[in-house]
C-alpha cells in the first residue's frame, strides 16, 4: 500500500477517533448536571450506547496502529488513548450505578404534567363567507401567530385548508415562503368584508322555507336556522 494511500486511510480514521472520543466526553459531561429529570432521562438513554463507542474506538484504534506501523516500523505503540476513553467509560457508568440506584421517591419529581390534549383542527374554508370568521379565527391562533412555524410551513398549512373558490383566489400565486403574507392579505381583504357578510346572514333569513308540518322537529330546525342568522348578523355588527 502506497504511502499516500495510508496517509488517507490514517486521516479518516483520525476523524473517525476523535468523533466517538468526543461522545463520550460529551455523555461523561452529563454527570455533573443530573439534578433534573429531563437530564437523567437524557443520560440514561445516552449511556445505552457507551458499550458500542468503546468498541468502536478500540477497533479504530487498532487500525491506527496497524497502518502506523506500516509507515514506521520502529514506531512504539500507544494505546494510552484507549486508556484514557475508559476513564470516562468508567465515570458514565458509576453515575448510571448510583442514579439507578436511588429509590423513586428520591427522584426528583415532575412537579406539574400539562394535559395532552389533542391536535388543534383547522376547518377547511370553501370560499364560504359565512365560515370566514370561523377559519381565520382558528387558522390565526393555531398556525399565523405560531412563531415557531417558518412562513414555508405556514403557506402550507393555510394552502391545505382552502378549497373551492377560496384556493382560487391565489391560483395565480406562486406558493412560496416569500409570498405567504401576500396570500393571507388578499384573503383577508377578500372575506373580511362586514357588509357582505351581513347580506349573505340576511339573505339565509330570507330563504328560510315555510315549514311544511308543524312538528316539534321541523320547527327547532327552522327556529335554529333562523336564530343562528340573527347572532351572526348581531356579532358582525359589534
Amino acid at each position: 500500500m502506497a504511502p499516500t494511500e495510508v496517509n488517507v486511510q490514517l486521516k479518516t480514521l483520525y476523524a473517525k477517533r476523535d468523533r466517538i472520543y468526543s461522545r463520550m466526553q460529551s455523555i461523561s459531561n452529563r454527570v455533573g448536571n443530573l439534578e433534573s429529570l429531563s437530564a437523567q432521562e437524557t443520560f440514561l438513554s445516552e449511556i445505552e450506547t457507551v458499550d458500542d463507542l468503546r468498541t468502536e474506538f478500540e477497533n479504530v484504534l487498532d487500525k491506527i496502529v496497524s497502518l502506523e506501523f506500516k509507515l514506521n516500523p520502529a514506531l512504539e505503540i500507544d494505546y494510552q488513548p484507549l486508556s484514557s476513553l475508559e476513564d470516562l467509560l468508567g465515570r458514565v457508568r458509576r453515575a448510571a450505578k448510583t442514579l439507578q440506584s436511588q429509590p423513586n421517591d428520591t427522584k426528583p419529581a415532575n412537579k406539574y404534567k400539562s394535559p395532552k390534549l389533542p391536535p388543534i383542527e383547522i376547518p377547511e374554508f370553501n370560499g364560504d363567507i359565512k365560515n370566514w370568521s370561523l377559519f381565520f379565527a382558528s387558522f390565526q391562533n393555531a398556525v399565523h401567530n405560531n412563531c415557531s412555524l417558518s412562513e414555508s410551513e405556514k403557506l402550507y398549512y393555510l394552502i391545505g385548508k382552502l378549497t373551492g373558490k377560496a384556493r382560487s383566489v391565489c391560483a395565480g400565486i406562486t406558493p412560496c415562503a416569500e409570498n405567504y403574507l401576500l396570500i393571507f392579505d388578499l384573503l383577508k381583504n377578500k372575506y373580511e368584508d362586514k357588509r357582505l357578510v351581513a347580506t349573505s346572514y340576511l339573505d339565509q333569513i330570507f330563504d328560510l322555507k315555510a315549514i311544511s308540518s308543524a312538528t316539534p322537529s321541523n320547527l327547532e330546525q327552522f327556529l335554529d336556522k333562523f336564530a343562528c342568522s340573527v347572532a351572526a348578523l348581531k356579532n358582525e355588527g359589534r
